[in-house]
């Protein structure tokens, strides 16, 4: 009998526990009610009512809020997200002193969890602690960069001390200071003097990085004015061996890549390809004018497109005087309206602009070359391989071009050191 009536006790509380479970998978004010009624030693219950009212808008109890509260956390003291959800609501109820206390118990309870110190370090920001919110976020970021961007935007909220958030709160690995050189160069509002640092301290770590990651930091310096910064970058990245010695524009030649021996980044100071349906462009190492490649472009008489797809920006020195020159080679162009290139200054582009003439037919290596003076205020060129759509009745353009050793050069270069 003792053992029938152990096992029907048993049964009633397995169904009991069945119930109450079945109640908090159905999240409702009603059914979390149950849920603890049912089962008042389940935990869970007291917390998650505690939450679905505190999304409620129209719940307006506090003192039953504190209540499911701090009886979850007498029923389980040791859960993070438990206090986490306590700070959301002493946040709102007493301040955001009390809910860092909260806070911090639910960071030293779970303190590598990437998730609970962000959401920590938005509390200790929200009462002025900004040193033990910088470090929380610190290591969130050593376990989650996704984080990245929006701990780079709190911790500009909350300060305009660049030193300390790049001190304190950024990690210093190679990946997250590209990430936070990214954040900091945005078109919206770049802080360029602040990215200056953080380049510095990338170089520092003495490390090979992904050049990719470098262009939007190369594009914003040479858009905004800082052309010999931008300069200066790129040959840092070829002495620490991030670019091949190839890359290198510290020659006269201010053309990087002009013989296109290794293949185009598409980015920073690199030529930039950009693919283009019924055109294939590749680096040709079978046919060159020099060295062990050309670029070749075969227009596959598809259609009659605008082409401008092979480009690179040249920083230059305004009110100067340069030399352009290239090697092109053909074979059976059909068009009138042949590739050419075409250089000009973004600034000014109907005044300060140049180009060659087109080539049409099939020809051997030529030489194409120009004079420019830039303009007074000139820092910036873009030189372009460009065929602009034709006009006569035949508009499409099949045939292959072959490009190689560009070259743009000063008259009279400064003398070296």
């Amino acid at each position: 009998m003792l053992a029938l009536g152990l096992a029907s006790l048993l049964g009633v509380h397995i169904v009991r526990r069945a119930y109450a479970q079945w109640c908090l998978e159905h999240l409702s004010r009603d059914s979390l009610e149950k849920a603890i009624s049912v089962d008042p030693k389940e935990c869970e219950g007291y917390f998650k009512l505690a939450i679905y009212n505190l999304l409620s808008i129209d719940y307006t109890d506090p003192a039953r809020q504190a209540g499911l509260f701090r009886q979850a956390l007498r029923c389980q003291p040791l859960k993070s997200n438990y206090w986490l959800g306590l700070a959301s609501f002493l946040q709102d109820t007493e301040g955001p002193e009390a809910a860092a206390v909260a806070a911090l118990r639910a960071a030293a309870l779970n303190p590598y969890n990437s998730l609970t110190l962000w959401r920590s370090g938005n509390f200790m920001l929200a009462a002025g602690n900004t040193d033990k919110a910088f470090d929380m976020f610190h290591r969130s970021l050593l376990g989650a960069p996704g984080y990245a961007s929006q701990v780079f935007r709190m911790c500009w909220r909350s300060t305009d001390d660049g030193d300390k958030i790049l001190r304190q709160a950024v990690p210093n690995t190679a990946g997250m200071n590209l990430a936070y050189l990214g954040f900091l160069t945005s078109p919206d509002a770049p802080r360029l003097d602040e990215a200056r640092k953080v380049w510095d301290r990338l170089l520092g770590l003495g490390r090979v990085f992904p050049v990719e990651s470098t262009f939007g930091y190369l594009d914003t310096l040479m858009h905004t004015g800082r052309t010999s910064e931008a300069v200066k970058a790129w040959e840092q990245m070829v002495r620490a061996g991030v670019l091949p010695k190839e890359e290198s524009c510290s020659s006269d030649n201010l053309i990087v890549n002009g013989g296109f021996e290794v293949e185009p980044l598409n980015g920073g100071l690199d030529w930039r390809v950009y693919p283009m349906p019924g055109v294939a462009m590749e680096t040709d190492r079978e046919v060159q004018h020099s060295g062990a490649a050309s670029l070749a472009i075969h227009f596959e008489g598809l259609g009659n497109p605008d082409f401008q797809q092979v480009t690179q920006w040249v920083v230059v020195t305004p009110n100067t005087d340069y030399s352009f020159r290239a090697f092109m080679k053909s074979r059976a162009i059909s068009t009138r309206s042949g590739p050419h290139f075409e250089i000009f200054d973004l600034q000014d582009s109907q005044k300060y602009r140049w180009q060659t003439p087109d080539v049409v037919g099939t020809t051997d290596w030529s030489e194409y070359s120009l004079k420019i003076h830039t303009g007074p205020k000139t820092q910036l060129l873009n030189v372009r391989l460009r065929r602009e759509p034709a006009v006569e009745l035949d508009k499409r353009i099949e045939g292959s071009l072959w490009v190689d050793d560009v070259q743009l050069v000063p008259d009279h270069p400064s003398p070296g050191p």
